[in-house]
């Protein structure tokens, strides 16, 4: 495992030294620095940093709303906030905004390592519950699709939903992809098979062709403007207003 990377954010340079510093000499890889608000939402934005380290009132853009921004993007998960004053209303702000720690100048090494661990391990559980519940919610995402692609199977080939179940799972090994890859595939193909198939009785319809004429005029189309023929068959019935 490679070390956690910090960016420091204050306006005032001996300070991000003293940081960088303390940092370095316990381990800590100081990816970047910057002066303001508005550079460290850039600079985490290029970085993705695993902990920022930031002052809260600077000239351009205050650390606040950086952290906000940080964290509704997802740059890190992880914000510890630095202050010359304790002003209570500013700690509620920050708390509010999901920031992670709180710390008063001068920060000695013996209170910010302390506050850096903290703040880091806390960071990996909150991302470790992402995870998880990103994990869930693919499985349960999946397992729709797989039921969607089942019964469609069982719809057209007159066979029962565990056999087309068996087939989905078959294929799955056959083809060494995942159960969710080959439904997804077959909802895709029955998708274009619908498009291609409205798209043909609307022009047997306005045109009085053929159904074979039909479905000819939507291959040529397909050929001319290299399209698939799902395609050609949805801009026919877009042009339409179908």
């Amino acid at each position: 495992m490679g070390k956690n990377r910090i960016v420091i954010i204050d306006d005032e340079p001996v300070i991000r030294m003293d940081f960088r510093e303390m940092l370095t000499l316990n381990g800590y890889e100081v990816a970047g620095e910057a002066a303001d608000g508005f550079d460290a939402v850039e600079l985490c934005r290029r970085e993705k940093p695993d902990l920022v380290i930031m002052d809260i009132k600077m000239s351009v853009f205050d650390g606040l709303s950086a952290a906000e921004i940080i964290l509704s993007e997802e740059l890190s998960d992880c914000i510890i906030l630095v202050s010359a004053y304790n002003d209570k209303e500013f700690f509620k702000k920050a708390k509010h905004a999901g920031v992670m720690n709180y710390l008063i100048k001068p920060v000695r090494e013996k209170v910010l390592i302390p506050a850096v661990e903290m703040a880091l391990a806390k960071s990996q559980e909150i991302r470790a519950m992402k995870n998880k519940m990103a994990k869930m919610e693919e499985q349960t995402k999946n397992a729709k699709i797989i039921e969607r692609a089942k019964h469609s199977l069982a719809a057209s080939s007159g066979i029962s939903e565990m056999e087309a179940y068996e087939k989905l799972r078959k294929l799955s090994m056959d083809k060494r992809c995942s159960m969710a890859k080959i439904a997804e595939s077959i909802l895709s193909q029955d998708s274009a098979k619908i498009y291609t198939e409205k798209a043909k009785v609307y022009l047997m319809k306005k045109y009085e062709l053929s159904e074979q004429a039909a479905y000819l005029r939507i291959k040529r189309m397909s050929t001319e403007k290299k399209l698939s023929l799902s395609d050609a068959a949805a801009e026919i019935l877009n042009s339409a207003g179908k």
